[in-house]
C-alpha cells in the first residue's frame, strides 16, 4: 500500500473500523489500551468526573447563644462530688515521704483538721510545714507502712494497684483511723474485718484494744464453743488474763456438761451462751461499749463504700 491509498487520518496515525463494524464497546477499547494507567482507564470506563468536592466551602456552624435572659451573670455553684479543694502536702513518716492532696486527709479526720489548722512560723516569711519537701510535716509513733494502706481507700484512684485490700491493710487503717478519729473509715475498716477474723483470740484481743464489743462477744462465744480447751498461753496476762480465763473455763464446763447426757439444759443453746457471757462479762463489755460510743459516726454520715474497697484475705 503505498501514500497516496491512504487517507488523510490514516497518514496521521488515525485508524478508521470501517462502517459496517461492529461498534467496539467501552470496555474492550480499555482492554485494547493497556498502556493507560488503572485510573484512567477506569475514569474512562466510569464517565467524566463530577466537580471536585475539595473546593466546596465548609458550612460553618453558628456559635452557640449565651444565655441573655437576664442582664447579670448567673453566680456558679460549686458542683458536690467534684469541686476539690486545699494542696498537696509533704509527710513524713518514719524514713518515707508523702505527698497527699490535704483536703482528704482533714475531710475525714477533725483530729487531722485541727493540726492542719494550727498557726506555723513566727512571721509572714516563715516557712510552713508541709509545703515544701525540705520541710515536710513529720508524723511520730506510727509505720510508713500503716500509713500507706491508710492512705489506700482514701485516694483508691491514686494507687497504680488493685483497690481490694487484704486483712493486713484492714487492720493498719483500722489503728489509724482510731487514732486520728476518722469515723466513716474506722466503722468501713471495722465492717470488711468482721467476717475476715476467725481467729477468737484475735478477735477479743482486737475487739478490746479498739473498742468494738461485737468482736469480745462473739470471740468469747467461740471459746466456749469449740472442741480444744483454752491453753495456758491463751490465759495468760498478754492474752485473756487470768478473771477472764477462768470465767471461760467454767463456762465451757457448765456447757459441755449441759449437753452430756448427765447435764441439765440450761445452757444447750448458742442463745442461752451469749446471755450468760452479757450477764458474767457485764462490767467489762460495757466499759468496751461506752468506748465505742465516742466513735459513732454522727447522724447524716456514712461509711467509705466498701464496695471500691472490698476485703480481700
Amino acid at each position: 500500500m503505498n501514500s497516496g491509498d491512504l487517507s488523510e487520518g490514516e497518514m496521521m496515525g488515525y485508524r478508521f473500523a470501517p462502517v459496517d463494524a461492529p461498534a467496539i464497546s467501552p470496555l474492550e477499547s480499555l482492554r485494547e489500551s493497556p498502556s493507560a494507567s488503572p485510573r484512567t482507564r477506569m475514569s474512562s470506563f466510569l464517565g467524566p468526573r463530577g466537580p471536585s468536592t475539595t473546593t466546596r466551602p465548609r458550612e460553618r456552624r453558628p456559635p452557640p447563644k449565651l444565655d441573655q435572659t437576664s442582664g447579670e451573670s448567673k453566680a456558679a455553684t460549686m458542683d458536690t462530688e467534684f469541686c476539690l479543694e486545699g494542696d498537696l502536702v509533704w509527710l513524713k513518716i518514719e524514713d518515707v515521704l508523702f505527698r497527699v492532696p490535704q483536703y482528704q486527709l482533714v475531710r475525714h479526720s477533725e483530729t487531722l483538721e485541727d493540726m492542719f489548722n494550727v498557726p506555723q512560723g513566727d512571721g509572714v516569711d516563715a516557712p510552713v510545714e508541709g509545703r515544701l519537701k525540705e520541710n515536710p510535716i513529720c508524723f511520730e509513733g506510727i509505720s510508713a507502712n500503716d500509713f500507706r494502706n491508710f492512705l489506700r481507700p482514701l485516694f483508691p484512684f491514686y494507687s497504680w494497684r488493685s483497690t481490694e485490700l487484704s486483712t493486713v491493710e484492714w487492720l493498719s487503717i483500722l489503728k489509724l483511723s482510731t487514732m486520728w478519729y476518722c469515723l466513716a473509715l474506722r466503722q468501713s475498716a471495722v465492717d470488711a474485718l468482721g467476717p475476715l477474723l476467725d481467729d477468737p483470740m484475735q478477735k477479743i484481743l482486737l475487739g478490746r484494744e479498739y473498742f468494738v464489743v461485737q468482736w469480745v462477744q462473739d470471740g468469747y462465744r467461740a471459746l466456749v464453743l469449740r472442741h480444744e480447751t483454752i491453753s495456758d498461753e491463751e490465759i495468760t496476762e498478754e492474752g485473756l488474763g487470768y478473771p477472764a480465763g477462768t470465767k471461760l473455763l467454767r463456762m465451757r464446763e457448765q456447757y459441755w456438761r449441759s449437753n452430756s447426757e448427765r447435764g441439765t439444759a440450761w445452757l444447750k443453746t448458742t442463745a442461752s451462751i451469749d446471755e450468760h457471757i452479757k450477764h458474767v462479762f457485764k462490767v467489762e463489755l460495757d466499759g468496751i461499749r461506752m468506748a465505742q460510743t465516742g466513735y459513732v459516726i454522727p447522724c447524716g454520715s456514712a461509711p467509705i463504700p466498701i464496695v471500691q474497697v472490698a476485703a480481700r484475705v
